[in-house]
């Protein structure tokens, strides 16, 4: 919904202020709900791993790579937000940014407790342990967080007579008081400044359009920073974190890691020719 047509030039210049109420969003978004872009590239992502893509789908498979490899994009009005973003997180300046997509809301907790126990990482501060274990030294200028952060203020604000004995939202405060530690005093010892991502800047754009879909459109947002970022640790139960990572392995960005019990584990495969992606099964 939030990826444009095909068939539409981007030529003309948006003259609107980014943040007007009146800001164009010519051409208008595909289809009518933004979701159904989404659907439409995961049902590919699926077909192919189902298959024998490089025999059975050649024709498939270059679809889906020239997809990852710049065909999927977003739609001009967020475009310039995401610019925006980089330009404040440092890209093209320096060591560039770091996206980090903490999947440790209390939703993912509870909902999947019993699913992928082997690869799945809950503890904020273990996941931050991996990153400074990969990386003594600070890689980047900036680490931009991607989680939401009101599910878990809102798991915080829970009321109940037995909430302090429920592990759960023990490990949703400890979470949120690891999150807000690094926002305040940064990584490797204030040396890096660590950002949150979100919807937030959507909302704030003054697009009636995207500020009603202001959750989807930020995650569209989120998604192509962590796309273009110069470095990725996200986990592969997380549908984000997977598409994201195999966009960037057929753009050529090397450095992609899923985060596990055992550590962080590099999902870049040695051989640039890939011929399928990575989709986790468990």
């Amino acid at each position: 919904g939030a990826f444009v047509r095909r068939n539409v030039s981007y030529r003309s210049q948006v003259k609107n202020h980014l943040w007007d109420p009146n800001a164009s969003i010519i051409p208008p978004p595909l289809m009518k709900k933004p979701m159904e872009g989404k659907n439409k590239y995961k049902q590919l992502v699926k077909q192919i791993d189902m298959d024998e893509a490089d025999t059975k789908n050649p024709i498939q498979l270059a679809m889906y790579k020239a997809m990852l490899e710049g065909a999927l994009k977003p739609h001009p009005f967020l475009q310039r937000i995401i610019d925006k973003i980089r330009i404040d997180l440092g890209a093209g300046l320096g060591k560039g940014y770091m996206v980090l997509h903490a999947r440790v809301e209390p939703d993912m907790a509870r909902e999947n407790e019993r699913i992928c126990r082997h690869v799945r990482v809950m503890n904020m501060t273990e996941i931050l342990d991996m990153i400074y274990k990969q990386y003594p030294e600070p890689p980047v200028t900036t680490v931009l967080i991607v989680l939401s952060r009101a599910l878990m203020e809102d798991e915080e604000g829970r009321k109940g007579k037995d909430k302090e004995k429920d592990y759960f939202h023990v490990m949703n405060h400890h979470n949120l008081q690891a999150l807000n530690d690094i926002l305040e005093h940064g990584m490797w010892d204030g040396k890096v400044k660590v950002v949150e991502a979100g919807s937030q800047m959507v909302h704030e754009s003054g697009n009636d359009f995207y500020r009603y879909y202001s959750n989807i459109a930020g995650s569209i947002v989120n998604f192509f920073l962590a796309i273009q970022s110069n470095i990725l640790v996200g986990t592969e139960i997380s549908t984000f974190s997977t598409l994201a990572m195999n966009s960037r392995i057929y753009r050529g960005h090397r450095e992609n890691y899923f985060y596990r019990p055992q550590g962080l584990y590099c999902m870049s495969p040695s051989d640039t020719n890939v011929t399928k992606p990575h989709r986790f099964v468990c």
